[in-house]
């Protein structure tokens, strides 16, 4: 009966892409002159077990690259040759070539062995250049002893060494490397044909290895399993030998009682679905949208002659907040999922365009849902790239303007009121409001007599096909970047802002929220339908009174509030809602996103609640300007507004115009 070892493969595919994450980041430290020897054995103990794991998985190609650069790794670990950047950039090349033949091997694909054969060429050109001293330098792995010499070998793997995709050959035939050896196959917990089980491993081995390399080089072979099996290395002696054998045996029920303990800690970890995961979260949904709606039909009943009833009802109601917060918790991911692929993109982008950056990352282990993780990586790389070409002076020109000719890049996130923030920092030149301006009278975006101030400036640049890049090339210049950061934003419910002095460096934040499955809302209503208004982008709520609003010639209605005039924008007129009969005191809703203020008329503000979010798209079809749906309690359908999106569109008015283009005050 073979067994089927593609039920390994995730687990494999997830465990090495971490383990490589980590190598790289280490690389880069060791590069930046942090070396030391704790971080090279890790990095060697890293790719040792993955080329354990790929070969007893048959993934002959990676487990060939990784063997090729673990020897590199062993060399410098032994400081038979310096980390030059040559040397690391072949390693990171490996580590990139191991990242997509995985990827490949993950969808089924063929792998690209022409670039890895080419890899694979120059470590061993390396390894060829490493000084023939470096066999005498020491070191915790393969090392030469003085002569060769014998050991005795017990190995005994766990029953269940078969269920993680490992086979005991393999091992044994990495152990025939290091020299030559006996073997004996110790039978003794072999059941009968009634007890047999396929999936367990009852053997055990016995092998009299004769090498020139040391016990630790010997127990490296086996360091993939080493959680998963009984391990002796002994020098080999006629009287220890019986020792041996019979240490491994009485070591037999305590294998059994450790292989146990080692079951009950990883069952608890379980790897879930994402799918399953989402499901999760969506039923939830469900059943908080079933207790608000519970909750609002018994808001006329009289607990008083059942308290019993009343605090079931109260109990309910925790339970199933609870709950609700433990779910969304299972999708909560520290952002360092997103903040870890920049040192290596930094480090790549500063060496092609001359600049030396030193990136500070601090913030990491605050945590943001999946959903929302997975989509700021292309915002947050955008942003980063846009501060390597746009905002980072070469060193030559730092050091004319009186600076370090290392420029900073600064990466901070955080959780402040009810809502995540990011920030992408540099020291640079900062944005020139002079050039944009001119910049976009090139172009015909802005007239010459038009006034121009920081904040238009800011709004150009994110603008798309906009860009001051004085040519074009593979990192900017098209015009695209900056407008796509902030339509991805919007999409996420978030809002950007940017803070910019010249000569001094430029900020971008993004405050996004916690969650995509639900939102804090202002239910208001407006021509009769109700709708929800995400509360993170509400600076106030106010009632007009008479004198306040002003009309703007051929443009519509302002309301200056405390010396600012802010656009007026009805919410049915947005919607394209009839509206209802007169309101005696309308209320203004004011709206900021992205350094942008928007009063939004409604009829009457029914309270807050948080809500669950449905996607339009997903049930119905995309709707301008709303970013999703939920069920209110009484049944009804409300739809969420978008209102990034509403603000960009709609706060075009100059509010900023003389007072000599407003027209009569209307009430």
């Amino acid at each position: 009966m073979s067994i089927d070892l593609s039920r390994f493969h995730a687990t494999f595919f997830a465990e090495s892409r971490q383990g490589l994450d980590a190598v790289e980041n280490d690389m880069l430290r060791i590069e930046q002159g942090g070396a030391n020897k704790e971080t090279m054995d890790a990095i060697f103990r890293v790719v040792h077990s993955l080329k354990g794991s790929a070969g007893s998985l048959g993934f002959s190609e990676i487990a060939g690259l990784a063997h090729e650069m673990e020897s590199v790794l062993d060399k410098l670990r032994q400081g038979a040759f310096e980390a030059t950047p040559a040397c690391t950039d072949l390693l990171l090349r490996g580590i990139d070539r191991l990242r997509s033949w995985m990827q490949a091997a993950e969808g089924n694909q063929p792998m690209d062995a022409a670039d890895g054969a080419n890899i694979v060429r120059d470590l061993q050109i390396m390894m060829q250049q490493a000084p023939t001293s470096a066999k005498n330098v020491p070191s915790q792995g393969e090392v030469k002893s003085a002569g060769k010499q014998r050991y005795t070998v017990v190995f005994r793997p766990s029953r269940d060494f078969f269920h993680s995709g490992n086979d005991p050959a393999r091992f044994i035939e990495e152990l025939g490397r290091l020299g030559e050896f006996e073997s004996r196959v110790n039978f003794a917990a072999l059941p009968g044909i009634e007890q047999f089980d396929p999936a367990t491993c009852y053997l055990a081995w016995r092998l009299t290895l004769t090498t020139d390399s040391t016990p630790d080089a010997i127990r490296e072979v086996f360091d993939w399993v080493s959680n998963a099996c009984e391990l002796v290395v002994e020098p080999a002696h006629d009287r220890e030998t019986l020792v041996v054998e019979k240490r491994a045996a009485s070591t037999e029920s305590r294998d059994r009682r450790k292989n146990s303990r080692r079951a009950d800690f990883n069952l608890a970890t379980l790897q879930v679905g994402t799918e399953r995961i989402d499901d999760l979260v969506n039923l939830v949904g469900e059943l908080v949208i079933t207790h608000t709606m519970l909750r609002q039909s018994v808001q006329g009943f009289d607990f008083g002659h059942d308290a019993k009833a009343q605090s079931v009802f109260l109990q309910l109601e925790r339970n199933v907040h609870e709950l609700q917060e433990r779910v969304l918790s299972v999708r909560m991911m520290p952002v360092n999922h997103v903040f870890g692929r920049f040192p290596r993109l930094v480090r790549d982008l500063g060496m092609e365009l001359g600049k030396a950056i030193d990136l500070k990352i601090s913030g990491e282990a605050a945590e943001l849902d999946k959903s929302v993780i997975e989509r700021l990586i292309d915002p947050l790389t955008h942003l980063v790239r846009n501060a390597l070409d746009h905002g980072i002076e070469t060193p030559a020109d730092r050091l004319a303007a009186g600076k370090l000719a290392k420029g900073t890049i600064a990466l901070h996130a955080e959780h402040r009121g009810g809502r995540f923030v990011i920030t992408v920092a540099d020291d640079g030149r900062g944005i020139d409001p002079a050039m944009v301006r001119k910049r976009a009278i090139d172009i015909g975006l802005v007239t010459a007599e038009e006034e121009f101030d920081d904040t238009r400036a800011y709004a150009l640049v994110m603008r798309p096909g906009f860009s001051t890049a004085q040519r074009v090339s593979n990192v900017s210049g098209r015009g695209v970047g900056l407008d796509v950061v902030g339509q991805n934003v919007r999409e996420l419910g978030g809002s950007l802002e940017i803070a910019s002095r010249i000569g001094v460096g430029t900020t971008f934040t993004l405050q996004l929220p916690l969650t995509l499955a639900i939102v804090d809302g202002m239910i208001v209503q407006a021509g009769g339908e109700t709708y929800i208004l995400p509360i993170a982008f509400i600076r106030e709520c106010l009632q007009i009174l008479p004198g306040q609003v002003q009309s703007v010639v051929g443009q519509g209605f302002v309301i200056n509030i405390r010396g600012q005039y802010v656009p007026i924008l009805k919410l049915t007129d947005l919607c394209g809602t009839v509206e209802g009969a007169p309101v005696e005191q309308p209320v203004l809703v004011v709206l900021e996103a992205e350094n942008r203020v928007l009063a939004l008329r409604v009829d009457e503000l029914l309270g807050q609640s948080q809500v669950v979010i449905k996607s339009l798209e997903s049930n119905y079809r995309k709707v301008d300007y709303m970013a999703g749906a939920s069920i209110l309690g009484d049944g009804r359908v409300a739809l969420i507004l978008d209102v990034p999106a509403v603000v960009k569109r709609y706060a075009e008015l100059d509010a900023n115009a003389s007072h000599s283009q407003r027209g009569v005050v209307v009430a």
